[in-house]
């Protein structure tokens, strides 16, 4: 109808109104009339040979281009394709309604081995011991700080009454009766 071309001629208006902001018309003007189609050309004879796994995402609800049909088409032509179509949203996607990172790491494709890489992993078999290093910075970092605080504390008393931390100042068994107070050590890592 009139009304649904008025429509779509205001949302193409809105759409091309912020890239006149930031490309003036002669600059548009000369990349579409002397680069739009022999770029086409040289692209689309090599679509079908890209072995690259690609997610082509479009908005639902596009009013500039033929977005969606643009996303179908591509799927069939690449090997490696799939489409994704954002709801509710128009030609200009890549902004607060869509995680990038989120939809490329949730793509059927796995492009950074993570999902293959957890997959496979068995925790037995493929159970490497630690370097020394690791070991030494688990217990720097992981360790001491708890170990510090819920590990049991030594005190003695030295024969003058002046109590220092450690055992030092235990008697040895020669020199008369010894007494031992211990407390048990509830979440103690000893």
């Amino acid at each position: 109808t009139a009304q649904e071309l008025r429509d779509v001629v205001t949302s193409m208006a809105d759409g091309f109104g912020i890239l006149a902001d930031r490309l003036p018309a002669e600059v548009i003007e000369h990349r579409v009339t002397n680069w739009l189609n022999v770029g086409s050309l040289v692209v689309h004879s090599r679509l079908e040979k890209l072995q690259v796994p690609t997610l082509v995402i479009g908005g639902d609800e596009d009013n500039m281009l033929p977005t969606k049909e643009e996303c179908d088409r591509l799927v069939e032509i690449m090997p490696n394709c799939t489409a994704m179509s954002v709801k509710d949203a128009g030609h200009f996607i890549l902004d607060d309604r869509l995680n990038l990172t989120e939809a490329i790491m949730e793509a059927p494709f796995d492009p950074f081995g993570l999902r293959r890489a957890r997959e496979n992993y068995n925790p037995i078999t493929d159970w490497k011991t630690p370097t020394d290093e690791a070991i030494q910075e688990a217990i720097d970092n992981r360790v001491k700080g708890l170990r510090d605080v819920l590990s049991p504390k030594f005190f003695s008393t030295s024969a003058d009454g002046r109590r220092s931390v450690g055992l030092g100042q235990v008697p040895n068994s020669s020199e008369g009766p010894m007494l031992f107070v211990a407390n048990h050590q509830l979440l103690g890592l000893d």
